[in-house]
């Protein structure tokens, strides 16, 4: 009887350790194969004059243009990164101004990448309140815009075996550029911008 209590007890405590190997295993699985956010910041941002003319009573026309350098960075130590289709685009408060797509790039481990991007705003309608509020920055030297990044669906890629997709989509909120007239070009304020990253 001694022997078979014995016996049961082993293979229960088997049982046991293979759960737990079997359960470590895939908690150990999920956290190496979890796509982890790419860091995005604008490292440099250059804007044209701006054109403003008057098109009716409550609208205006405004042309300008960003030139943005973002640098992205792959966390993963173990995978690789592939952007298929970037949109960039740029706005003013809720007030959108401008879009560009970046062609497709990819990032090897732990790799840290350029990419840089010109938009043109070429006689956008705006609302003669989104005129009065630049008109109010430039009169406090900075005007500040929000810079959105659509990256849709990016591979990840631990090699031939193992690979996720998952969207990530990026925002720059409030990216002060500073601006002292609608006849001056301006450039980033405080340098380097980080930028919040939502898979």
């Amino acid at each position: 009887m001694g022997y078979q209590t014995t016996c049961s007890e082993i293979i229960g405590y088997s049982i046991i350790a293979a759960m737990m190997v079997v359960i470590g295993g895939c908690i150990t699985l999920v956290l190496v194969f979890q796509p982890h956010p790419p860091s995005f910041r604008v490292n440099s941002l250059y804007v044209s004059p701006l054109n403003v003319t008057a098109f009716n009573t409550s609208t205006s026309q405004i042309t300008l243009a960003w030139d943005i350098l973002f640098i992205i960075a792959n966390p993963h130590k173990m995978a690789s990164i592939s952007y298929e289709r970037v949109e960039a685009s740029v706005s003013y408060k809720d007030n959108f101004l401008s879009s560009a797509i970046i062609m497709p790039f990819h990032q090897h481990k732990k790799e840290e990448a350029a990419q840089q991007v010109t938009m043109a705003a070429s006689s956008q309608y705006v609302n003669n309140g989104v005129v009065n509020a630049i008109a109010a920055d430039l009169l406090r030297g900075a005007v500040g815009f929000n810079v959105k990044v659509d990256a849709g669906v990016v591979r990840v890629d631990w090699g031939s075996w193992i690979e996720r997709r998952v969207g990530v989509k990026v925002s720059c909120e409030d990216v002060k550029v500073g601006l002292w007239s609608f006849t001056t070009a301006g450039t980033l304020l405080g340098g380097s911008r980080p930028c919040k990253v939502h898979l």
